[in-house]
């Protein structure tokens, strides 16, 4: 069985796509990613970045990300090391996305800092003390609108947008229990016929309909349009033929 690293290269590979292209698609050094491919982990910034890394590279090259961060959770702890927990995902919005990021830590002082200047200006206005003394603690007084009748008689309530209809349709199958046989045509191309490895994933896109057979979809997961998929038998126990997604009828097919 292919190490992770290993995996990962080779689905990078079969789709094509080069090293430099994940790095900008990422924001993940170029000498990241060979150490991903290499499993030469250590060579990474560690903690959460880790697992950030490998999920977003899973991402770039259509593996099943969840699949791949358990794996990589495995691995380390077979290793000696803690896995990550989910529940600090977050902390992948703060990885480093270009070579700006030396600027963070100054703009945290300054947002502080302009916190604790406001906060001496509201202090100021509630106790009485004049303009020049707050000036004095770094606060700079900022005039207050106010109402009046005519411009509360004219304002109208802005609407809500409504939700923009579908320009296509995006269909994501992920074998995520075992092998699954699958046919799709999108629009009046040429179908799409396979046997999808567990573990493996496949997107389509339609600019009108997508013509949908899949057998043993107990096997599969599913998402049409970023929304879980409804995948229910029409023929036997464990086929679904001849399904035919289109734009008017999308939304009935999610869960």
């Amino acid at each position: 069985m292919p190490s992770l690293g290993q995996e990962l290269k080779q689905a990078r590979e079969e789709r094509g796509i080069n090293l430099r292209e994940i790095s900008q698609a990422t924001h993940i050094g170029m000498r990241f990613l060979q150490a991903i491919e290499n499993d030469q982990y250590d060579q990474l910034p560690g903690g959460i970045f880790n697992r950030s890394f490998v999920r977003k590279y899973a991402r770039q090259v259509g593996l099943d990300e969840d699949q791949i961060t358990a794996r990589y959770d495995l691995m380390m702890s077979e290793r000696g090391a803690e896995p990550q927990k989910t529940s600090v995902n977050y902390l992948e919005d703060f990885e480093p996305r270009s070579s700006s990021g030396r600027f963070i830590l100054p703009a945290l002082i300054f947002m502080i800092l302009a916190a604790g200047a406001y906060a001496a200006y509201q202090y100021a206005t509630s106790t009485g003390i004049d303009a020049g003394q707050a000036a004095a603690t770094g606060a700079t007084p900022s005039p207050v609108a106010t109402a009046t009748p005519e411009s509360a008689a004219t304002a109208t309530p802005t609407p809500a947008p409504t939700p923009e209809a579908a320009q296509d349709l995006r269909l994501r199958l992920v074998a995520s229990n075992g092998d699954c046989w699958m046919r799709v045509t999108s629009d009046d191309q040429q179908p799409v016929t396979k046997i999808l490895r567990s573990g493996e994933a496949q997107e389509f896109t339609a600019s009108d309909r997508l013509m949908v057979d899949l057998g043993n979809v107990l096997a599969l997961t599913a998402e049409l349009n970023g929304r879980p998929m409804k995948l229910e038998p029409n023929t036997g126990k464990t086929r679904l033929k001849n399904a035919v997604l289109t734009r008017e009828n999308y939304q009935e097919y999610w869960q």
